[in-house]
């Protein structure tokens, strides 16, 4: 977006020199000339004009067709990032986890449970709360509080 803007603004310092080359050279002819040299100047001054509002619709169209592409790239950026926000890092549990429906591999990813204590949690469903794993002999009441925020039962 900056080079075509940068190209747009190199135009318009051009089209101004050739302006002011026109008028330098206007300024210096003779006064018999006067009349054609003026005609021939404002001829070339529209021209000159015109080609600019050209160069402008055109740096202009081009400065929103990249910032529309900006933004497309600007808002798949943002929804990346919430996606990798609402996604668990590798082996961080989905918080809560339901220890009636999990699977092993989902029990293994609370925090200190391993293959036999996941093995243990799901020889004893089903669960009426969660304070049932310890009742039921599934897990230690060290374990329970080390799990308690992470597990739900439903």
């Amino acid at each position: 977006m900056e080079s075509t803007t940068g190209r747009a603004a190199a135009r318009w310092m051009g089209i101004c020199g050739l302006a002011a080359m026109f008028i330098l050279t206007a300024c210096s002819s003779a006064p018999a000339n006067q009349q054609q040299s003026d005609a021939r100047l404002r001829q070339q001054a529209a021209q000159a004009t015109e080609k600019a509002k050209v160069d402008a619709r055109v740096a202009a169209k081009q400065a929103r067709h990249a910032a529309s592409v900006a933004e497309r790239k600007i808002n798949d950026v943002a929804q990346g990032v919430r996606e990798g926000i609402r996604k668990p890092a590798p082996g961080e549990p989905l918080h809560p986890v339901n220890v009636n429906t999990a699977s092993q591999a989902e029990l293994e990813t609370l925090p200190g449970v391993g293959h036999e204590t996941a093995d243990s949690i799901m020889a004893h469903r089903p669960y009426q709360s969660r304070h049932d794993l310890i009742t039921k002999g599934a897990i230690s009441s060290r374990e329970y509080d080390r799990l308690e925020a992470d597990i739900q039962v439903n």
